[in-house]
């Protein structure tokens, strides 16, 4: 529409001659304000996704519908931005219309809760020319703030700082903010006006993103490449063009409700180019479809969306079913013998009444306990869940595994508990190594270390079974807990019906693990993680776990499809599982669980004589050549001193030659000592004779004199 007066002249012509039920279309407040008293006399609603004026109210026009925000709804949005950057005065820009004026002492206000000063307000005429804002600009360069509030259409919008950058305002050190009205809008103006905007700041509403709106932004683009195909194939729907949308469909879904058609629609009179207001007629269908349209509330509206939900407050409480697993820790139920009511304990339900505080609204519940009893030894978990898709319970809360199966029919929450599957075997005592555990504290920069004695006093236990394919090819029965999705996934790994075997709780798996598989127990017990864990607590000794052999999900709560609480209960566990709740409400029911077996296997860890046996064997055989190589050693000189041998010949032609070389050395001897005698000073000090001793075969003979033999 044009100006004012076009705007009421088009409303009259479609109240008057085409009868009309409601109008779409007022753009600016200063139109909407002529077209709403028309819909106030005819009672015909005028709905309009464009006109933001504050002072547009429904107490003054009952028949005016808005379908977009108000200007003041972004004051709080600028004065945040204001304050981020530290700018304390700030001065307002504005066009002198009601449109400009309307937002001025709401942003006033949001200004002075952040101690920012308007040491001045620019008004520009909405008819001023390109010298009159030339002068206006000039003005404000005089002044000391750099910082301008700009609220104007943005055909005033336009005209400002095309000008602006002509005097030389866009350039460094000036701030220009612009208000919603331009900046929603701001892809559909001038290429040379977009330019002289470069720098500019903008704040605008936001449309979040979802698959309604993916999908009109595709059927738009489509539409506007068939319409315009020498332009861009890719034109953003602005957020203007999304109320549009909405206000059409909301507006349809009004007239669908109330039951108007195209049918009803009367068609124009003879009286075509009347405008007299006296002929207009009153709409019966007017209030009626007033009240469809503001009650009418639809996802994918830009306005206020609702949660499409709400508890019930007629006494109707969530129905959590529970059931009474073979593991009290995780979920017990009893029978309060007063009111007859279930009463529910456990880790699971822990989590579970956690995570309902941690909810954004309140709910009520009461527990109902799945009755097996019907069903006997025959029952699963899969029978449990599936209460939930017949609408037995709101709600199955429990150890309840994510499986594929059951995501068909049911949505689960994020898990709470750690995955996998897993096996559970008896423990033996590694004996073959023992005698050789003193040399595992040796390396090549170290000698022994504290750990020795660790090694040395710790028992050295190995699984009896190390992998499930084992236990196949030996024919070993295996157990599982009753009811699980363990028996089906033993069959499709291939394991004979007739080994598998089920177990209801805790000591039942104990005792079949203690007797065997070949005494009527099993050899492994296979089972999920969380399950082995606490059996592990429970029975510390003699057990240990192998896997995991197979990946599952976890545990987590099943709620029907498409339930509202999901996204936040599956928030709420989040929160819980990444603090230290979930660490207080393991510790309660699993961590304080005492060892039921101590006596199972000997934990003394005593030293033996096994676990120096390679000692003692290396000392062994070290002893045992030391005393070979001394005997042969000592037979060897035995053997050359035996009389009438060959050796003993050589022995005696040797010791002749030596008495020969003693009387030669005797008589040399005495003739040295003579001379000594007569001259003593040649005679060496201390130089004296010394006795020559010469063994014999049998005898010694010691020589003071020379003698002859």
């Amino acid at each position: 529409m044009g100006n004012d007066v076009q705007a009421a002249s088009a409303a009259v012509e479609l109240l008057e001659n085409y009868k009309v039920q409601a109008v779409i279309g007022p753009q600016k407040s200063s139109e909407a304000v002529f077209v709403s008293n028309l819909g106030n006399k005819t009672q015909v609603p005028i709905v309009s996704f464009t006109a933001t004026s504050p002072s547009l109210t429904s107490n003054g026009m009952p028949y005016f519908v808005r379908t977009t925000l108000n200007d003041s709804a972004q004051v709080n949005s600028i004065a945040s931005l204001i304050k981020a950057y530290g700018w304390r005065e700030v001065v307002l820009v504005y066009e002198d219309t009601d449109y400009g004026r309307g937002i001025l002492p709401y942003l006033i206000d949001a200004l002075e809760e952040i101690d920012a000063h308007v040491p001045y307000r620019s008004v520009i005429p909405f008819s001023a020319t390109s010298e009159r804002i030339k002068e206006e600009l000039y003005k404000l360069m005089t002044m000391q703030t750099r910082v301008f509030v700009v609220h104007m259409s943005s055909t005033m919008t336009s005209h400002l700082f095309t000008k602006a950058k002509e005097v030389g305002m866009m350039n460094k050190g000036f701030v220009w903010i612009i208000t919603n009205g331009v900046a929603n809008i701001i892809d559909s103006l001038n290429p040379h006006v977009i330019e002289a905007m470069n720098g500019v700041i903008g704040v605008r509403f936001h449309a979040p993103k979802s698959k309604e709106l993916d999908k009109l932004s595709i059927r738009w683009n489509r539409m506007y490449q068939r319409d315009n195909p020498d332009e861009s194939p890719f034109n953003k729907l602005s957020i203007v063009g999304l109320w549009g949308y909405d206000t059409i469909w909301a507006l349809a879904q009004a007239a669908e409700k109330v039951g108007i058609s195209s049918a009803n629609n009367r068609k124009p009179t003879s009286r075509k180019n009347s405008t007299c207001l006296e002929s207009m007629v009153t709409s019966t269908n007017g209030p009626e479809l007033l009240t469809a349209i503001v009650q009418n509330k639809f996802r994918g509206e830009s306005t206020e969306i609702p949660r499409g939900w709400e508890i019930p407050t007629n006494g109707k409480k969530l129905r959590v079913g529970v059931h009474a697993s073979g593991y009290p820790e995780f979920v017990k139920t009893i029978k309060d013998p007063v009111t007859n009511a279930t009463m529910a304990s456990g880790l699971s339900i822990d989590i579970f009444e956690e995570a309902v505080k941690r909810l954004p609204f309140a709910i009520t519940y009461d527990y109902l306990a799945f009755d097996t009893a019907d069903a006997a030894s025959a029952w699963s978990y899969n029978d449990f869940v599936y209460q939930v898709y017949l609408q037995n319970y709101d709600i199955a809360v429990g150890d309840i595994t994510v499986r594929y199966n059951r995501t068909l029919y049911v949505d689960f929450t994020i898990p709470y508990t750690e995955s996998g599957v897993a096996m559970i075997v008896p423990v033996k005592e590694n004996k073959n190594k023992n005698m050789w555990i003193f040399l595992k504290p040796l390396s090549s920069g170290m000698c022994y270390t504290a750990s020795f004695a660790s090694m040395l006093t710790v028992q050295q236990l190995s699984p009896t079974v190390n992998n499930v394919h084992e236990l196949q090819k030996q024919g070993e029965y295996v157990g599982f807990h009753r009811g699980s999705f363990i028996e089906g996934l033993l069959g499709d790994i291939g394991f004979d019906r007739s080994k598998i075997r089920p177990f209801d709780t805790s000591d039942e798996f104990h005792s079949a693990l203690s007797k065997g598989s070949k005494n009527g127990g099993v050899a492994a017990i296979v089972h999920e993680v969380p399950y082995i864990k606490l059996f592990l607590a429970k029975y510390c000794k003699g057990y240990t776990m192998v896997g995991p052999i197979y990946k599952s999900a976890g545990f987590a709560f099943a709620l029907p499809k498409r339930s509202p609480l999901l996204t936040d209960i599956s928030r709420a566990i989040l929160n819980i599982t990444e603090g230290d709740v979930i660490i207080q409400i393991e510790n309660k029911w699993i961590g304080q669980i005492s060892c039921q077996n101590d006596d199972k296997v000997d934990g003394s860890g005593s030293i033996t004589f096994g676990s120096f046996g390679g000692l003692f064997l290396l000392t062994g055989v070290v002893t045992t050549c030391s005393l070979i190589v001394a005997l042969l050693t000592n037979h060897h000189k035995t053997k050359q001193l035996k009389p009438g041998t060959k050796g003993d010949e050589q022995n005696q032609h040797r010791h002749g030659q030596q008495r020969e070389n003693g009387h030669v050395q005797e008589d040399q001897k005495n003739e040295d000592s003579e001379n000594c005698n007569e001259i003593s000073d040649n005679c060496p000090q201390n130089s004296k004779l010394t006795p020559l001793t010469y063994r014999g075969e049998k005898a010694s003979r010691s020589l003071s004199s020379p003698s002859v033999l």
